[in-house]
């Protein structure tokens, strides 16, 4: 799939504009889309129709009944304008994404983060993950958009939310661009 610059639909920038913000920012800026404008919602056991459309920037689309949270930030980064296959086979699972990253020197620690960074965890004993869009800081808690999560933080959730994470040792970032 050829990569392509589109803003969101609720962007107060001309398509120009946009195109001229680094690609973190606009990444950024499909994160805010997807949980204040769209208020992406799964419809029962991670799938929705709602949740197809977003993910359809993606080659393979929306795998049903597969968490979500990785899949999401790579539908934005996408629509950001990178390009699907920069990223991992396999992307779809948070601890890919950090091996990846890891191999790649695009791991951070919780202290190096940035707006626009991914910022996430893997349990070491299940291998299950999660991950979010860092979008800004409050004292030592990193705030995200996360995809697949709910009020209580859940790595499994139904939404598109608005996240305060502390940057605890066991979290991780990525410089995904």
């Amino acid at each position: 799939m050829a990569s392509t610059i589109v803003r969101p639909p609720d962007q107060p920038e001309t398509e120009e504009q946009f195109k001229l913000l680094p690609i973190q920012e606009r990444a950024v800026q499909w994160n805010r889309y997807a949980a204040d404008t769209l208020n992406l919602v799964e419809e029962g056991n991670n799938q929705g129709e709602a949740l197809e459309d977003f993910m359809s920037v993606l080659v393979a689309g929306h795998m049903d009944f597969a968490p979500w949270c990785a899949e999401g930030q790579i539908a934005c980064a996408v629509r950001a304008g990178m390009k699907e296959r920069f990223f991992p086979s396999g992307y779809r699972r948070v601890k890919v994404l950090r091996d990846w990253a890891k191999r790649e020197g695009r791991i951070l620690k919780p202290s190096q983060v940035k707006r626009g960074d991914w910022f996430g965890f893997v349990n070491p004993i299940t291998g299950n993950g999660h991950i979010g869009m860092v979008i800004g800081f409050e004292g030592n808690w990193v705030k995200t958009i996360e995809f697949n999560t709910n009020k209580a933080g859940s790595r499994e959730g139904t939404a598109v939310l608005r996240k305060k994470r502390l940057k605890l040792p066991t979290w991780f970032g990525v410089k995904w661009y």
